[in-house]
């Protein structure tokens, strides 16, 4: 059976505070959750989580995990004092995350 390309694409949001803390969850990968202190340590996360998951919950086979996509949205968290419209104000970047069997890389749009 072959897989598509559109067929392995994933969506998350990475949300970053201001402390320089991130979360990320997965808008299309069902489980993914992340807390993490620092940019390293989420994409440290990403990386050993994101397979897992697809394998377990998505059922992608080990041939198909190194071929996926995760397309990853940044969002600055709101502010406990910024009201909802204003914390929407502005579009985030988008950011292509590939893994390509252990090399990972970002692309910044």
């Amino acid at each position: 059976m072959s897989t598509s390309s559109s067929d392995l694409r994933y969506e998350a949001t990475l949300y970053v505070y201001r402390d320089g803390t991130c979360v990320v969850t997965g808008d299309t990968i069902r489980g993914l959750v992340i807390d993490a202190d620092t940019f390293d340590q989420m994409h440290s996360e990403l990386c050993r989580l994101v397979p897992l998951l697809l394998r377990s919950n998505h059922g992608l086979s080990d041939e198909e995990t190194p071929r996926s996509v995760l397309g990853m949205t940044m969002r600055k968290a709101p502010e406990e004092d910024i009201s909802e419209s204003l914390a929407h104000a502005t579009q985030p970047p988008i950011i292509q995350w590939q893994d390509r069997l252990q090399d990972s890389w970002l692309v910044a749009a």
